[in-house]
């Protein structure tokens, strides 16, 4: 297993899975937003596990300023490991490789958000970050 910075042809394969991905991170809440879908397509730098030229996940990350700190933090905008390869500590390995990423670029804080019953928040949790803000809705 191998994770580097993907290839132009491997982002257009990730990109391919888009609607998938947003659908599942967010638990159906975003499913077929054209939004977001265009947030995330100014950001390229994807990291890839690979193993014997199969993509078996990736987390995008980029940059963002933070208006409270007036700091540019890192951000993680995506996180996705395919479902034959979960369980395996690949979306650590993933998260570990994006943080080691923004330390080499002197940020200190990162940022992401999760959504509310997405399994991937236990993750996070464990892997120190806290919880800073809390959306709420009603629907009426």
């Amino acid at each position: 297993m191998t994770i580097r910075r993907a290839t132009h042809n491997e982002i257009a394969i990730i990109r391919s899975y888009g609607d998938k991905v947003r659908d599942e991170a967010s638990l159906g809440y975003l499913a077929n937003s054209p939004y977001a879908a265009e947030e995330l397509k100014g950001f390229n730098d994807y990291f890839i596990s690979e193993d014997k030229g199969v993509i078996q996940g990736w987390v995008l990350v980029g940059e963002s300023f933070d208006y409270y700190t007036s700091q540019t933090t890192g951000m993680i905008l995506e996180l996705y490991v395919f479902k034959e390869h979960r369980n395996r500590g690949l979306g650590k390995i993933l998260i570990k490789s994006a943080l080691s990423y923004f330390k080499h670029l002197g940020l200190n804080r990162i940022h992401l958000n999760v959504f509310s019953g997405n399994h991937a928040k236990k993750l996070y949790e464990k892997l120190g970050f806290k919880e800073v803000s809390t959306v709420m809705e009603k629907k009426i």
